[in-house]
């Protein structure tokens, strides 16, 4: 049995109040982010959604899909 999952609706309020849309972004891409040891229940999404380029002005639905995740997640968050 792994680790329970964070609870996603407090991690503005874990974090002094703040949302980084930036650092969440790069948590649900999770391939520039090192690995924790071992095996993770948590699958990399830049993996499985398609390759996000590192040009912010490139077309990619990854990209898209990993921000609309990110823009969603900040409409949960409680205080």
């Amino acid at each position: 049995m792994g680790e329970a999952p964070i609870d996603l609706t407090t991690i503005a309020r874990e974090n002094g109040g703040e949302f980084s849309s930036p650092d969440v972004f790069a948590a649900i891409e999770g391939t520039k982010m090192p690995r924790a040891h071992g095996v993770s229940e948590m699958p990399v999404w830049g993996e499985v959604i398609g390759p996000v380029s590192d040009d912010p002005f490139e077309d990619s639905p990854a990209r898209d899909a990993i921000t609309l995740l990110t823009e969603y997640i900040l409409t949960i968050q409680r205080d």
